[in-house]
Parts: structure tokens; sequence; C-alpha cells
């Protein structure tokens, strides 16, 4: 990728490409974004798109950019700023993936570089987005820069690796228009402390994150999945089992997508209760997928009883009462069928019967290696819901094998081999990767 960027580099600066509409570049190493410092580090700089050593500043090379994919491949992000406010038409659609912190840009040029974009109908920040330095990690965006009004954008997805870095990225974005949003935890798998997604669901249902307790100490929960979670924020939601909600109605809240109808949320950990108030703001949801959650996270989407102030009587409050299919995927392959099927059943009849739409469909996925197979497709008898399973098979390789050349076989993680990558490897057994 280096020698391809530095032969692209004097080209695109100097003569430009006047016809790119759509730029894709890929580093296919995702694991070596979470390391703090680019690898190689003497191939760190000139960056991409770098117009330093440019003449001709007020020349724009990429004059009908339109979509720009960056993953695992840092730019000179200044340059790219300039470069986009040139643009004929600006970006309509953005995706930073998998970079590490020393190579993404500051809070100031993040800013600057969605500020350039105000036309984007799809944005992509999947651990990428704004440097965060180590004794600022509290510091909010809205104490030096105006959040940026994006007013087309309607896809946007968000995977972090902190809650801060979750936090300043939501609010640096005012974009009222968005229909479809996925938020990801994207730690390291091999992190040993989990986060709470707690205080980023807050926000986004009431526009403001929980502040830390007068000592500025982390509190624990517990989630759905009976983990024990750090969290770095006291919420205004109790932190109770789904059991005891409270009886009241949820307070007050500003959601931040009011449109918002396809939500899909990827590993969260959080307590039920912020859960519920977070489904329970959204009322034109259509469409929710829960992505390496626990079967148990349905939990949040069941009716809940409370009493307004001004009345005596119970009422049934539905979350997203709008909603019509709902998507789950558990890599862990001891879920009992029977028992999903009952809960998909109950959370149907109970929606259905608080005033919820009818839920037409669900689809449950099982396993983490393999094709996915149909396993089952069942019609709930009381209101009709077809709920689809789906398991992954392992692939059967016998017939690969017969094939294969034997002589030319080699080991996967020797030199030359799929998995061999003399970088990565000398990371690990140098011991600079601490987690």
């Amino acid at each position: 990728m280096y020698v391809a960027l530095q032969t692209m580099q004097p080209y695109i600066t100097t003569s430009g490409a006047p016809f790119l509409e759509s730029l894709t570049l890929m580093r296919c190493n995702h694991y070596v974004s979470y390391y703090p410092k680019f690898e190689p580090q003497d191939m760190r700089d000139p960056a991409f798109l770098s117009l330093k050593d440019s003449l001709n500043h007020r020349h724009n090379p990429l004059p009908r950019l339109r979509n720009l994919t960056l993953r695992g491949v840092h730019a000179d992000w200044s340059s790219l700023a300039i470069i986009l406010s040139q643009t004929k038409y600006g970006l309509s659609s953005l995706d930073l993936t998998s970079h590490c912190m020393d190579v993404r840009p500051t809070p100031s040029e993040f800013h600057q570089l969605l500020s350039q974009c105000p036309n984007l109908t799809k944005l992509v920040v999947n651990g990428s987005g704004p440097q965060l330095a180590d004794d600022n990690d509290n510091v909010s965006p809205k104490e030096t820069l105006q959040s940026i009004l994006l007013p087309r954008l309607h896809d946007m997805t968000i995977g972090y690796r902190s809650v801060p870095e979750g936090q300043i990225i939501l609010e640096m974005i005012d974009a009222p228009t968005v229909c479809s949003l996925a938020l990801t935890d994207r730690t390291h798998p091999c992190d040993i402390e989990t986060i709470d997604s707690g205080s980023l669901l807050t926000y986004l249902a009431t526009g403001n994150f929980p502040e830390r307790d007068s000592q500025g100490t982390l509190s624990a929960s517990t989630t759905l999945g009976g983990e024990h979670v750090k969290d770095d924020s006291q919420s205004p939601f109790p932190k109770i089992p789904f059991t005891q909600m409270p009886r009241n109605s949820p307070p007050p809240s500003k959601a931040m997508f009011p449109l918002l109808q396809d939500v899909e949320l990827g590993g969260l950990k959080t307590c039920p209760s912020n859960l519920y108030a977070f489904f329970a703001t959204f009322s034109n949801l259509r469409h929710v997928e829960f992505n390496t959650m626990p079967m148990e996270t349905v939990h949040a989407l069941f009716p809940q009883e409370f009493i307004a102030e001004s009345s005596v009587c119970a009422t049934m409050l539905c979350p997203c009462p709008q909603l019509q299919s709902l998507v789950i995927r558990n890599e862990s392959d001891n879920i009992q069928l029977q028992d999903s099927v009952f809960l998909i059943d109950a959370l149907a009849y109970q929606r259905f019967k608080s005033g919820g739409s009818r839920l037409q469909e669900v689809e449950i996925y099982i396993g983490n290696a393999g094709e996915y197979a149909t396993e089952d497709v069942v019609q709930l008898a009381k209101i009709g819901t077809i709920v689809k399973i789906f398991r992954k098979v392992p692939q059967d390789d016998e017939d690969d094998l017969m094939d294969c050349d034997t002589e030319s076989d080699l080991d996967p993680f020797e030199a030359g081999g799929a998995f061999n990558d003399p970088i990565f490897d000398a990371q690990y057994t140098s011991g600079q990767f601490n987690y």
C-alpha cells in the first residue's frame, strides 16, 4: 500500500484526477490499528494527499470526488479538508476506519474535515475519529468547537473504542435527518476491562451526557448477559434489574435523531434500564438489529408499566411502537431455540396488546463459523410473526482437499503463508502490544 500511495501521490497532487468520483483505499490488517503508533514508522510519512510540497495550493486535484473510503490508510487531514472544500458537489459518502491514534486527525482537523462535507448522506467512523490525549479524555468538544450541521445525512455508523471517543464524535455532529444508525463497541477482543455504553445511549435519547459523581469515580453495573462493566458516568436511569423497572414514565428527553427508523447495536454492554430508555425515545423505529449481544437483550423491547403524574392508573408504555422487524445475531451455539421462540412469541404478543404495531418478521442468526443455513421457519400463532432461524454450518473442505496441490501447500504461519505478517508479528514478539 505504501508503494502504491507514493506512486499515486505526485500524479494526484500535480496533474490531479478530474474525473475521479470514488476513491477507496484499504489496508487489510485491521488489528494493527489498535496499536497507538502507526507501524512501520518509516512508512508513516508523507501522508497521502499532502499538499505541503505542492507549488500550486489553489489547484484542486479531485474536483468531482463524491465518495471517499480510507480504511487503515491515513491522509494529510488538513490538506484533505482543503481539497474537499474545492470539490464541485462535495462528498456524499465518507468512511474513516481503523486508524492508529497517532495518525488520526486532531479534534480541530476532524471538525474542519466534516465542515467541508455539508452534503454528506452517509458517514462511517469506525475505530477512527479525532485523537484523544490520555489526560484529556473528559474534555467535551462543545467547550471549544461547535457541532457541525449535516442536514442531508441519512446513514451513520459509529464504532467506538472508548466512551470518550464515541462522545466526541457524537457531540461534534448535528444531523437531525439521520434515519439509519449503527452503534458498535469496537474495543479490542482481548481487552480485560469492559466499558459501559450507557452514557452514549443516554446522549442519543436525551441530547445530554450524564455527569460523573462529585468525586469523578466510576460506577459498576450489570448487563443482561451477567457481565460486570465499568461506567464512566452516573446515568439518570437507575441501574436495576429489568424486572424491577420503576413504574413511572421515563424522564423528558430530546432525541438526537428523531427520524430514526433503523438501529443496529453491536456488542454493547450496559444495564437493561439504559436500553429500555433508549428504545422508549424513538417512536419511528421500524427495524432493530442486535449484533453479538445476548438473547436477553430483547427484554428491552417489552412494554413496561408506568403511572403518569396526573393519573393514578397504570398504563403500558411500548418502546418503539412502530417496530416491524427484528434481527438477532448471536455467536453462541448454546441458544435454546424453543426458549427463543417462546420469548419472541411473548414479545410480539405483549407489544401488540399494548398498542404497538404487529411485529412482522424476526431473524435469529446463531454461530460464528461456517456459512449460514436456514434451520427452521416458524409462524407464531398469536400474532402471525414469522420467525426465521439461521445457523452457521461448518464448511466441508473434503472436496477441496482432494483437489489441492500438495506440492504447493504452505504452512499458513510460515513466510509466505496466508497468516504471515512480519510487521504485525514483530510487534507481538517484541512485547509492544499490551492489553
